[in-house]
């Protein structure tokens, strides 16, 4: 147990209405996680996910069981000193008035600073640190309310880590990115995990980049208890379809993907290599057929630019889907 930082015992989450009315939205939760581990919480909407992160982190009080950091439980601990030990950065967007990313990383030495907060040598040092290892040291000098919101993830992560504690837990720091930051983030969390050996938790509905970043999966799904393990174990066993499969999609093991149902009218046999094998197979989809062993022949260039569908020769996607449309009825 002493080489736990974050676990919990038969933990309860959810909310006090009254003092005579509690809602429990998930109940007997027992995780823990280890240093320099990356774990990725996923589940669909309304699973409980934000609200067991805000659990860990202190910002709601279990309704019974207990949460223990680095091995002393959370509700003993003073304000002070756990904000030494664990960093929370949560999905809203912080507005900290006229200040530089320098000033807000510098916020996260405050729990290890004097009564008048000043920085001493040690601190700053930290601090330049910490904006190093987030990818922020270029951003330092700027106004945080100029930044993107990938710079700005960045930024928050930086105070996070000048807080120097030995858990960071984060809601769903991917939310408000593109693709490219998303992925760019994930893997700066990772990174922090195995550089600095500190335990990094964050939520996430990027299930892709979870299954491919993350050292365990907590996976909460809308029934039933939450299930802890490997990527590979979660998906291979059928746990991550159970948990996200719907009408319309399904988590595919053999690729790792979520598909959506197919209910073509009509088949086509499909000659093509490469990159445009892949594109024109999506086309047929969306135009509401299949690639099969009978029907048209369609045969395609390897630009996907020059076409063939049985006689007619064309040219251009637009013109195909217009070809293929006709198929459909």
């Amino acid at each position: 147990m002493s080489q736990l930082t974050l676990r919990t015992e038969h933990l309860d989450i959810g909310h006090v209405r009254s003092r005579k009315e509690r809602r429990v939205v998930r109940a007997d939760i027992n995780v823990s996680a280890r240093p320099g581990e990356f774990v990725c919480l996923l589940g669909p909407n309304g699973a409980g996910k934000s609200t067991l992160i805000k659990t860990l982190a202190g910002a709601l009080p279990p309704l019974s069981g207990k949460v223990f950091v680095n091995g002393v439980e959370l509700g003993s601990i003073p304000p002070l000193e756990l904000a030494k030990r664990l960093s929370v950065t949560l999905t809203s967007r912080v507005a900290p008035g006229a200040m530089t990313v320098y000033a807000l990383a510098a916020l996260g030495r405050f729990p290890h600073t004097n009564w008048i907060g000043r920085l001493g040598p040690e601190d700053h040092r930290i601090v330049q640190e910490a904006l190093e290892l987030a990818g922020a040291a270029e951003l330092a000098a700027r106004d945080v309310n100029e930044l993107s919101d990938g710079e700005r993830q960045k930024a928050m992560i930086a105070r996070a880590l000048a807080q120097a504690p030995d858990v960071m837990i984060l809601d769903e720091p991917t939310s408000f990115l593109d693709m490219p930051r998303k992925v760019e983030l994930t893997r700066l969390l990772l990174r922090l995990a195995r550089d600095t050996n500190k335990t990094v938790v964050c939520s996430t509905h990027d299930l892709d980049l979870a299954l491919r970043a993350a050292d365990t999966i907590w996976l909460l799904p809308a029934e039933g208890p939450l299930l802890t393990g490997a990527p590979e174990t979660l998906a291979f066993d059928g746990s991550i379809g159970r948990a996200f499969n719907t009408p319309e999609v399904d988590f595919d093991q053999s690729c790792g993907e979520f598909q959506i149902h197919k209910s073509p009218r009509n088949g086509v046999r499909l000659m093509a290599s490469g990159p445009a094998k892949f594109w024109a197979g999506r086309l047929l989809e969306r135009a509401g057929l299949s690639v099969s062993e009978s029907g048209p022949s369609l045969e395609v260039d390897d630009a996907l630019r020059f076409w063939t569908l049985d006689a007619r020769r064309g040219e251009g996607v637009e013109a195909l889907h217009a070809a293929l449309s006709k198929l459909r009825s």
